[in-house]
């Protein structure tokens, strides 16, 4: 009987300390890849690398070497309510003859289903005006700011462009930046993501460089000397921010 009593006094303080320390449950979430393809026009097949050759509707030929863009405050919504975000985190996207990353990789996005992203390209007023805010990857150090104090520049082109009076290829900056062309995109989903908890999943979008100089707005290269630097707002800085507005496209979703 003692015994008995002994054992059940032992189970009983033993569960006491199951509930005082009780194992903690694994979040249920699932990890996403979100591809950005960087391309020049991939409705028309027309891929980018680094040194490929372009011509634009305004009959400019390009050399592009660089594309570089932030890509920030990343959001998934379903049904249009808000599910989740990304909030506070950039991410530099780039096809450089030194460097190619098109992936962004999260791995807390909860179980669910989405049928819609937003992101931004740029970097929001708060983390511009003070380049000291290095969240995510912001680094003022990085080639991505510009060297006196208006910020970071949100998407390049570096290159060259053919210049006519010249008859040679000279310098080609397209330098977008300042808080008036930060930039937000939402895009839906071909078809639904569904996360599962612990699985692998993906958002292929590409990027269609290529509208950068030609759609809606033709942009002519040769009558700004290659120099497309967003120092300051302007009517041409307007216009390239339209034509990128619609540069991103959704691939598929797996």
């Amino acid at each position: 009987m003692a015994f008995a009593l002994i054992a059940m006094a032992v189970t009983f303080n033993a569960c006491n300390d199951d509930d005082e320390n009780p194992v903690p449950s694994q979040p249920k979430v699932g990890n996403l890849t979100t591809h950005f393809d960087l391309r020049w026009d991939p409705a028309n097949g027309i891929d980018y690398n680094p040194g490929d050759k372009f011509v634009t509707a305004s009959g400019d030929s390009l050399i592009i070497n660089e594309v570089r863009m932030w890509i920030s405050n990343v959001k998934l919504y379903n049904n249009g309510e808000l599910k989740w975000t990304d909030a506070e985190s950039f991410y530099l996207v780039e096809k450089t003859a030194s460097n190619e990353r098109e992936m962004i990789m999260f791995d807390d996005v909860p179980v669910g289903e989405y049928d819609r992203i937003e992101f931004g390209v740029g970097v929001d007023s708060a983390h511009n005006q003070e380049l000291d805010q290095q969240e995510g990857e912001l680094d003022e150090n990085g080639g991505m700011a510009w060297n006196w104090n208006i910020g970071y520049k949100f998407f390049v082109h570096n290159g060259m462009y053919y210049d006519s009076d010249s008859m040679s290829y000279q310098p080609l900056r397209m330098h977008m930046g300042l808080d008036t062309y930060y930039t937000t995109y939402q895009l839906d989903l071909p078809s639904t993501l569904t996360v599962e908890k612990g699985g692998d999943h993906e958002i292929h979008l590409m990027t269609m460089n290529g509208k950068t100089y030609n759609a809606p707005n033709a942009i002519n290269v040769q009558a700004e000397r290659g120099n497309l630097q967003a120092f300051f707002p302007g009517t041409l800085f307007d216009n390239i921010q339209q034509n990128y507005s619609n540069m991103f496209m959704i691939h598929h979703v797996e």
